[in-house]
């Protein structure tokens, strides 16, 4: 079961008590630097909190941002979509489309998944930025 709750003033978001994913400082900052300089049609997987989804819709040069989840569960615990913003029930594997970029923010733990991180790039045929260094602290 999803759950979120606010630890420290952030917001956190658990499955079943384990994290999933947080909004902070630091994770704002994060998605700053990763696509910032994002433009055109954009594709995240991975909805969370909505964090990365509300940042890039926020970008002038960003004309609509498809986010695809898979997990109908965390679907249904967002809020209000921001304008530009689509949401897609799906596993990103099965999506067609091409977008000028993409931001895949599907694991709270990147190490070892470099080789699946690539296939996304193949996949979609723009620029990869990947979420959540392994560094980054829960």
């Amino acid at each position: 079961m999803i759950s979120i709750r606010e630890v420290n003033g952030n917001r956190v978001m658990e499955r079943d008590g384990q994290f999933v994913c947080c909004d902070t400082p630091v994770m704002r900052a994060y998605f700053e630097r990763q696509v910032g300089e994002f433009h055109g049609r954009v594709l995240t997987t991975g909805l969370g909190l909505g964090v990365a989804l509300s940042f890039l819709c926020a970008l002038p040069a960003v004309e609509s941002v498809d986010c695809v989840e898979q997990d109908l569960e965390v679907l249904c615990a967002y809020g209000e979509l921001p304008e530009k913003a689509s949401l897609i029930l799906a596993d990103a594997w099965e999506l067609q489309g091409e977008y000028d970029c993409c931001f895949h923010d599907i694991w709270s733990d990147y190490e070892g998944k470099e080789a699946e991180a690539s296939r996304l790039e193949a996949r979609f045929g723009a620029p990869l930025q990947v979420s959540l260094p392994k560094t980054f602290g829960r």
